[in-house]
């Protein structure tokens, strides 16, 4: 059964968020079923929020500058006019700036128990049981969250319809199939092998899978849950990028700002969340980055990661990348409507392979040698 997400529902209504969380009583869901529990998810775009957008879409394109009849590629793929390194209008490959991981030797994956925020459901998919990891390959990630202007220049045009005026904020509103055609015509820009076979329909959606194990694929593609969380940890074994943890109970889900971690920090010094974002995105790279210089690897957009959903257990694996088929794909970092408990490193969350997510962005990811 699908899972849904257990933050906020959130619906975009003449210009103005409507917020329905933990403080109010259940209210059901268009086309979709919560066999969640009490916890609360992250917001997701639901298709009344998504048929009201549509309404203001079209001007929101051109406010935005988009040509919408530019560049439309219907495989997931572009034409890089025989430019070499696909850097002509529509690749600019110098706008990505991505950071080489060297794995060395396994590392710790989840969370501990006793950990404030911690999703204790032994069993269930929000497991965050604690387990040994091994990558054995290097891999290049992405410094920051892929911003609206390199969605544009790469995909011709912007899918995201809130914020028209900040470019610079990660492109969210994606699918996860829209976040693995983008990264399809990344790979082709560089000349290099796409890893999802997309297709686009004459409704704009994207319908993609992946060609075979993300590690294997010498193309940009999204990262796996694991090479996310080791790259997102960046040596830190907290529950924050800063090396803190949750110092009361009561801020797990709190919807208010300054709260505090148990180094003498607040989770507001580190990332946008719901008591501080104003329920909006905000530009990457506007707070500072985890060990490794990675940008809003929490905070802000909750990235797509390639991975379906699938639960932990405490055996160690190798190169992880999830089931072969399903029908969520995990999200990993939380966003800006997100309480702190969701920005845990460790925080898992799935989302339908073809639910448009408010704050829900792309971080590249390669393999390479």
């Amino acid at each position: 059964m699908t899972r849904h997400p257990r933050a906020f529902l959130q619906a975009r209504l003449t210009g103005l968020t409507f917020l329905m969380g933990s403080l109010l009583p259940a209210l059901p869901l268009i086309g979709c079923s919560d066999d969640s529990g009490t916890g609360q998810r992250d917001a997701a775009v639901q298709d009344a929020a998504r048929q009201d957008a549509a309404l203001h879409n079209d001007a929101a394109q051109q406010d935005a500058a988009v040509d919408q009849d530019a560049f439309q590629p219907k495989d997931g793929n572009v034409d890089d006019g025989g430019g070499g390194d696909g850097g002509n209008e529509h690749c600019p490959m110098s706008s990505l700036q991505m950071y080489q991981v060297h794995p060395n030797g396994p590392f710790t994956m989840g969370s501990p128990v006793g950990e404030l925020g911690r999703e204790d459901e032994i069993g269930k998919l929000g497991d965050e049981i604690q387990h040994q990891v091994t990558l054995t390959h290097n891999y290049e990630i992405g410094i920051y969250e892929i911003t609206r202007t390199i969605f544009v220049a790469f995909m011709g045009y912007n899918p995201s319809t809130e914020q028209l005026n900040c470019m610079d904020c990660p492109v969210d509103e994606l699918t996860w199939c829209e976040a693995a055609a983008f990264t399809n015509a990344v790979s082709t820009c560089a000349n290099l092998t796409p890893c999802y076979n997309c297709n686009q329909d004459n409704d704009g959606e994207w319908t993609c899978s992946a060609t075979g194990s993300p590690y294997d694929c010498d193309g940009y593609r999204l990262p796996t849950e694991a090479e996310w969380e080791y790259a997102a940890r960046a040596g830190v074994s907290a529950a924050y990028t800063n090396g803190g943890n949750l110092v009361n109970a009561a801020d797990e889900l709190d919807l208010d700002g300054n709260v505090p971690l148990d180094n003498s920090t607040l989770l507001d010094d580190i990332c946008w969340f719901h008591g501080n974002a104003g329920f909006l995105l905000h530009p990457v790279g506007t707070k500072p980055p985890n060990a490794w210089g990675l940008y809003n690897v929490i905070g802000n957009a909750t990235e797509w990661c390639h991975d379906w959903v699938a639960r932990y257990t405490a055996d160690p694996v190798t190169n992880p990348w999830g089931p072969t088929t399903g029908t969520d794909h995990i999200t990993r970092g939380g966003n800006f409507s997100s309480s702190p408990a969701y920005h845990r490193l460790a925080y898992r969350n799935w989302y339908d392979n073809s639910l448009h997510i408010i704050g829900g962005t792309v971080r590249l990811a390669r393999t390479v040698q």
